[in-house]
């Protein structure tokens, strides 16, 4: 187009612009905008409920509240503005402002607009609270103390309806910090002074104060330690004074500072500037002197020294020592030791024989760290009773201390022991004194006894006495001591001796001396042991006839020997053999034995022995128990009377003996006639026997008897060993009237028995045929 030249627009163009502009007023749609959907309120205060809208035209807004949603609260028509409740109005285009909050205002609001036959709505609840003004609970620090450099946070604690807002000042001059935050990522030592937290809300204002102190150390080094003293002497010593001064420049705060004697304090903590005095001893030797800084921001303890004190002093009285060892054994090589375990510097050192001026040794330290003046020698018994001194001196002592050692006693033993008190054998009962003295020693020796080289003292037949002592040559000592024996048949044979024992010799290793052996021969009747008896052997319970016996009588033990007899029923017998065996107490025991073919006659024979020491013991018999022979042999019949059958008249009675001797007792059957065994309380027939020892009565009665009875009768008699029988013949007188009296009772009885058998018989028949005539008997 040209420059000056007017565009036209046809009509057809105009109308297309025109409906295209009204079909874009209307797409466009119209928007309702709650920012919130929940509102906090706060009685007492002013609440804002926001509402919007866009692209709209012509626009009726209405709020209303739940408890009314048909009435409009507020409404605005053509901007005419319509309230229903008094402290409300409208702000901006259509927020809701409630001036003064109560709790009734609690509710949900509806924000609406109506446009073209449109509606359109939005809720916004009301939350109504009492608001509470601020108050602080709590301003903490992290750490503390506070130290340069850490990192530090301050934290401030309030509460208050609403929730407060958060300011800080420092030392009256506000911080351009908000929150309840106020960190410090290195606190530096300007950082110190005093910090205050504001919590605001509606409701009113809070605040509270945390001073911050920032530590720091010193400046280094620290601390330092100084010791001065006023000695001219170009060393210390003991009795002089000295100070120690311990210090520290800078700081915050200003650190401990204390002295120390190894672990032990010497001061109290003091700060800035720690100083003590006092007069030395001997104890401060070789020690230095610690001072410890502490400051809390720094958690090691710093530490400085002064020098090694070296402080000379006088030694302690010197120790002198024999090893522990006296008294001494002749011959020992002894040691004397003289120790000065103190003093600076160590002491100088001389022995000296208590009887003598010119020293024996001398020695200058140092020897192992400490003072030593060591002598050694043999000791010999011109040794005994002599003592030693020990000299010591040093820088700060030069008036010599001494120490002197013990007497000295120098032990002996003894070299012989002598036995004297018996020389010839005893009898039981007897007693005997043994002595036994000592050779010479140094201290006196102890006399020992010894039975059969065991050691014995007191007891039931054995008496030690006291000991006696007298001076011995070398000043040593001779002891002499009695052993009384109480004879018994245990000391036959015994050996006894003494010795001679030094109890500190002992100790090392000496011997004792021992006399010589005296071997006791004691004689004693054969009654040992106590509990002893003459006994008899060889025999069971029981021999049977026609058997060897062969007896033995045994002594206890005896010295000498004993003799042994026997004795059968009081009558004396000689032993057939006699043999000896060893006894106790070194004694014999004699066996004297007796052999005997056993026949019946020695049943019950009563033997017995005893043994004897005729020659020395004459009053001392010792018997054995009795013992009765106890034979088992075969029965024997023994009946008193001469013939062996009887006659006896019928119906009479009859007895029959069989007396026997047996042992072991016997078993007696007795056989009938017929040869069979008769059976006790059987046909007439009654056995009775009557034991007495081993013989025994047994009788057959028969009773009422008659013709049968006639025949002979046998005792049959048997026991372990063997058998015997008796047989007697029985005869029976029967007379003549008698027999006809009892022929006569026979047929009578017979006919009797007859007629009934017949009326029996008759009265059956009738019982079974009715047409049967009668029976004539």
């Amino acid at each position: 187009m040209k420059a000056g030249t007017v565009q036209t627009w046809s009509p057809t163009l105009v109308v297309q612009v025109g409906v295209f502009a009204l079909l874009i007023v209307m797409c466009r749609t119209c928007d309702l905008t709650v920012p919130q959907s929940t509102v906090q309120g706060y009685v007492g205060h002013s609440s804002l409920l926001r509402c919007s809208y866009s692209n709209c035209n012509d626009v009726v807004l209405s709020w209303y509240n739940s408890s009314n949603s048909e009435t409009p609260i507020l409404q605005k028509i053509n901007d005419t503005v319509t309230k229903c409740r008094g402290g409300i109005s409208l702000e901006g285009q259509a927020d809701l402002r409630i001036s003064s909050v109560t709790l009734s205002d609690e509710d949900t609001y509806t924000c609406q607009i109506k446009y073209s036959n449109i509606t359109k709505s939005k809720e916004i609840s009301l939350n109504v609270d009492v608001a509470i003004a601020p108050s602080i609970t709590s301003l903490n620090i992290n750490r503390s103390p506070v130290i340069e450099n850490d990192s530090i946070t301050l934290t401030c604690t309030a509460t208050g309806v609403p929730t407060p807002s958060y300011g800080w000042k420092v030392n009256g001059s506000t911080i351009g910090h908000q929150g309840r935050y106020l960190h410090f990522p290195s606190i530096s030592r300007t950082d110190s002074g005093t910090y205050r937290c504001l919590a605001s809300n509606i409701q009113g204002n809070a605040a509270r104060d945390k001073s911050v102190d920032v530590y720091y150390l010193p400046g280094s080094p620290w601390p330092t330690c100084e010791l001065t003293t006023s000695t001219t002497k170009g060393y210390i010593q003991e009795g002089d004074d000295v100070e120690i001064t311990c210090r520290e420049s800078g700081g915050n705060p200003s650190p401990g500072l204390q002295w120390f004697n190894d672990s032990s304090s010497l001061t109290v903590v003091y700060y800035g500037l720690a100083e003590f005095g006092w007069t030395l001893t001997s104890h401060d030797n070789g020690i230095k002197y610690r001072c410890d800084g502490n400051h809390p921001a720094e958690s090691p303890t710093r530490h400085c020294y002064t020098d090694i004190l070296d402080v000379k002093y006088s030694p302690m009285l010197p120790i002198c020592d024999d090893s522990g060892q006296s008294p001494y054994s002749e011959g020992d090589t002894v040691q004397i030791t003289c120790q000065s375990m103190d003093g600076n510097p160590l002491a100088n050192l001389r022995w000296f024989n208590s009887s003598e001026s010119n020293p024996m040794k001398e020695t200058t330290p140092p020897y192992l760290g400490h003072a030593v003046n060591q002598y050694s020698w043999t000791v010999s018994r011109a040794d005994n009773r002599l003592s030693f001194d020990c000299q010591a001196t040093n820088l700060v002592r030069t008036t010599p201390l001494t120490c002197t050692t013990s007497e000295f006693q120098v032990n002996f033993a003894s070299n012989q022991a002598d036995l004297e008190g018996y020389t010839a054998p005893l009898t039981t009962g007897d007693n005997l004194n043994l002595m036994c003295t000592s050779g010479s020693s140094n201290p006196e020796s102890e006399i020992m006894w010894y039975r059969d080289d065991d050691v014995i003292g007191d007891s039931s037949s054995e008496t030690i006495g006291e000991e006696v002592t007298e001076d011995g040559e070398f000043y040593g000592y001779v002891t002499t001591q009695n052993l009384t024996v109480d004879v018994q048949a245990k000391h036959n044979g015994v050996r006894y001796h003494c010795g001679t024992r030094n109890q500190m010799l002992s100790l090392n290793g000496r011997t004792s001396a021992n006399s010589t052996f005296v071997i006791m021969e004691v004689y004693f009747p054969p009654n040992q042991p106590e509990d002893c008896a003459t006994s008899v052997t060889g025999w069971l319970d029981y021999v049977v006839e026609g058997e060897s016996l062969d007896l033995g009588c045994i002594s206890c033990s005896a010295n000498p020997a004993a003799d042994v007899v026997w004795y059968r029923d009081g009558v004396l017998l000689t032993p057939d053999e006699v043999e000896f065996t060893d006894g106790i107490y070194n004694g014999q025991r004699t066996m004297g034995h007796l052999e005997k073919e056993i026949s019946f006659s020695d049943h019950g024979a009563e033997y017995s022995c005893e043994a004897s020491s005729p020659g020395r013991f004459p009053n001392h018999i010792y018997q054995s128990q009795k013992l009765t022979l106890n034979v088992h042999y075969t029965p024997r019949i023994i009946n008193d009377y001469d013939t062996n059958s009887t006659r006896i008249n019928a119906g009479d009675s009859v007895i029959l003996w069989c007396n026997i001797s047996s042992n072991p007792r016997a078993n007696i059957t007795w056989l009938d006639q017929n040869g069979k065994i008769i059976t006790n309380l059987t046909a007439n027939r009654l056995i009775h026997e009557r034991w007495h020892d081993s013989q025994m009565m047994n009788s057959l009665r028969i009773r009422d008897v008659n013709s049968d009875v006639t025949g002979f009768y046998t005792c049959q008699v048997n026991n372990s060993v063997g058998g015997a029988e008796f047989t007697v013949y029985i005869e029976v007188i029967v007379e003549s009237n008698t027999i006809a009296l009892i022929i006569s009772l026979s047929v009578t009885l017979f006919a009797i028995l007859l007629v009934v058998v017949i009326l029996v018989f008759c009265k059956k028949r009738r019982g079974k045929q009715k047409n049967i005539g009668k029976c004539v008997a």
